[in-house]
């Protein structure tokens, strides 16, 4: 047996149909996504685009070893906080990088320091540092 079913238009919008009509369209056309329905195979090439992509939504986990590249990052991005210990290298720093060695060939600090002449005490000397008198 068939039921007429109305459409009142002067109701608000989301209660123009009857009741039934209403929970009948939440069963078979639901207005939410549940979580993880979506799959890759679901989206096409290319539809996630960066204005769909919320602010915090890509974690460290999500992005893959390598690729975040150079031009990736901006100026001053890289902060000395952000270095591992022991990994800039006085090969990748390039020229200028002075690197010293203990008496068994182990890299050490090596500061260089200016200062006059009459303020140097040979006395209480760091042996890691290199005084330039003036």
């Amino acid at each position: 047996m068939s039921k007429w079913l109305s459409y009142e238009e002067d109701q608000p919008a989301g209660q123009r149909l009857a009741p039934e009509v209403r929970e009948e369209i939440k069963l078979v056309a639901p207005s939410t996504i549940a979580p993880g329905s979506v799959t890759d195979t679901d989206l096409a090439d290319e539809a996630i685009t960066t204005p769909k992509i919320h602010d915090g939504a890509v974690t460290d986990t999500k992005i893959a070893n390598g690729a975040v590249k150079s031009a990736h990052l901006g100026a001053a991005a890289v902060t000395s906080s952000a270095l591992a210990n022991g990994a800039v290298t006085a090969s990748k720093a390039g020229t200028g990088v002075v690197t010293g060695y203990d008496d068994d060939g182990n890299p050490i600090t090596v500061k260089l320091v200016p200062m006059a002449a009459t303020d140097y005490d040979p006395g209480t000397a760091d042996p890691d540092t290199i005084y330039f008198l003036y």
